[in-house]
């Protein structure tokens, strides 16, 4: 399956020993999140970004989702609209929905085969519908866009000109490749305290099924409501589990990080040159960042996401999934062993002879 955002590669013994260790115990009593939990995020934003987080500005929260939920319900009524940019990854859509709010989109612009953000559109849906909340997505989530700083700074500046909480979900941060550098808005608290920043290992270790995240908050404000409303719903702590995973990888993940975003560079370069070979129509978005491939199939002679699916039984997701932007793209998850992408290759190959 190369659908959905998750990894094929395993931990390694240095990372996993801890987490062994612990389930040797054969005791699973409540933790909680103590210094080496917080101090493990301190040091891992310090040496991966050269940026200093305080321990009092950290909440752990079960998943993304639902950090984002919960700054929802916090900071917004119902009815009230959130600002997004399709295409638009699809669980934002979900939550927004669940909490009875309304998405309004500013779309980013294909400029060929990159993305621009339309600043006069972005200010001019802040006027008219009055947005609490922009839902943005650092890189962004299907098409690999990595934003500069004088994009960044920006929109940090409309944000905090119409008093909008910017709201940064930074999961993908650590698959950013070649000379583009990433640009948190952890760098931005200084000039707009009204910035949330959403971190999880999740996506950087193949994390998905443990569920944890971190929510950065710089406002001790916004940070006091946070965890007001977190302690009205939610659990108090994360599972044991959680909270040894997170230390555990952000100490010893440096090195198994590295090989795995080479293996994932190679993938995309192998990958890129065959797929164009078979769909020359096609066109591969912002290779930048992300694990995931963003291809517009909107001149192929053929429907490539009905081709993947019904005559090399190979699933991947449909583009109008991310929204009315996404229509005629697909997304392809390339964190996947080598074999896979050979043989996904080869199946493509053997369909085409018999043509």
């Amino acid at each position: 399956m190369l659908d959905i955002a998750d990894m094929d590669y395993k931990l390694n013994e240095k990372i996993l020993y801890p987490m062994i260790e612990r389930v040797k115990k054969g005791e699973f009593r409540y933790e909680y999140e103590d210094n080496d939990y917080f101090n493990a995020i301190i040091d891992w934003n310090y040496r991966r970004e050269n940026i200093i987080v305080e321990k009092e500005w950290i909440l752990p929260i079960h998943s993304v989702l639902t950090g984002i939920k919960l700054i929802i319900n916090t900071f917004s009524q119902v009815g009230d609209t959130v600002l997004v940019q399709e295409p638009l990854y699809p669980g934002y859509r979900t939550v927004i929905n669940a909490t009875r709010r309304k998405v309004i989109s500013n779309s980013l612009i294909l400029d060929t085969d990159k993305y621009l953000i339309n600043f006069y559109d972005l200010e001019k849906k802040i006027i008219k519908y009055k947005p609490s909340i922009f839902l943005f997505c650092n890189p962004h989530n299907p098409t690999g866009k990595v934003y500069c700083e004088c994009e960044i700074k920006k929109i940090v500046e409309i944000c905090k000109k119409y008093d909008v909480i910017l709201v940064a979900d930074e999961v993908h941060s650590e698959f950013v490749f070649g000379d583009k550098k990433f640009n948190s808005l952890k760098k931005e608290f200084e000039s707009y305290n009204n910035i949330i920043v959403i971190t999880s290992p999740n996506k950087t270790f193949n994390l998905a099924g443990v569920q944890i995240a971190n929510m950065i908050i710089f406002n001790k404000f916004n940070r006091e409501k946070l965890t007001k409303e977190k302690q009205r719903y939610l659990p108090s702590n994360l599972n044991s589990f959680a909270i040894n995973v997170c230390k555990s990888v952000y100490a010893c993940g440096n090195e198994w990080l590295y090989d795995i975003k080479k293996k994932i560079v190679e993938n995309k370069r192998i990958f890129e040159k065959n797929f164009l070979h078979f769909f020359p129509e096609a066109k591969i978005i912002n290779r930048d960042s992300l694990y995931l491939e963003w291809i517009d199939t909107n001149k192929c002679k053929k429907d490539v996401f009905l081709f993947f699916q019904d005559e090399i039984n190979v699933k991947i997701l449909r583009g109008d999934l991310f929204g009315k932007a996404g229509i005629g793209f697909v997304r392809i998850n390339l964190a996947c062993d080598r074999k896979i992408l050979f043989e996904l290759l080869y199946r493509i190959q053997e369909k085409e002879k018999t043509k």
